[in-house]
């Protein structure tokens, strides 16, 4: 039995970019197409399963952590972190200027109040969402491909990480795009998606707040 199951992991190593390539596309439809974009709740609780526990189980078996950007930044990467770090949040002031945008964020009003409970709640599952969106978009889908394809693994994940913005702000439907080329770019040198992540989030907290005015 447990000759068996090795056999089936050194089976799954060898086709892993095969699986990864397979799977993204059930994830993301499920993710599209089977959602209630009109509950926040919804849209957490789907991104979890659908783009970060169900793709992890998935990659785990033949990943190391770290081959999936799980990894710290490293000191000389610090610069170029900060930079998409402060960029993020300069392109989320800019874009709380549009009326497009104040209409439609925050999603979640109450998650801003000024009690503490709620506002760490708020920023709890601001986290979650932005997590699983980094993994799936540049953790499971760009580093589980890059060995294989290269810088084109970038444009890979932007392209459907463009796509899923379809439905929200033209403004920011356009700009996902480029955004999804950036941050791919910084996980694929860095070898980590936390500068991704720590743009998003911090990106995403900075224009709910300014969209609250």
């Amino acid at each position: 039995m447990k000759l068996r199951l090795l056999e089936l992991v050194k089976t799954a190593k060898k086709y892993r970019y095969g699986i990864v390539l397979a799977t993204s596309p059930i994830f993301l439809y499920i993710f599209w197409f089977d959602l209630d974009y009109s509950c926040i709740q919804d849209i957490i609780l789907s991104r979890f399963i659908f783009h970060l526990l169900l793709p992890l189980c998935i990659a785990i078996s033949f990943y190391l952590p770290k081959d999936l950007g799980f990894k710290m930044i490293e000191k000389k990467d610090a610069p170029l972190t900060l930079l998409v770090l402060f960029g993020s949040i300069i392109i989320a002031g800019f874009a709380s200027t549009f009326k497009s945008m104040q209409d439609y964020y925050p999603m979640e009003y109450g998650g801003l109040a000024s009690h503490p409970p709620t506002i760490l709640l708020y920023l709890v599952k601001t986290g979650i969402l932005m997590l699983a969106c980094e993994f799936f978009y540049r953790g499971f889908l760009m580093m589980g491909t890059r060995e294989k394809i290269g810088l084109w693994s970038i444009a890979l994940q932007a392209l459907p990480y463009g796509i899923m913005h379809c439905g929200k702000p033209n403004e920011e439907f356009i700009f996902s795009f480029f955004a999804g080329i950036i941050f791919g770019y910084v996980d694929y040198k860095t070898n980590s998606i936390l500068p991704s992540f720590f743009a998003h989030f911090s990106g995403a907290v900075f224009l709910d707040f300014l969209c609250r005015q």
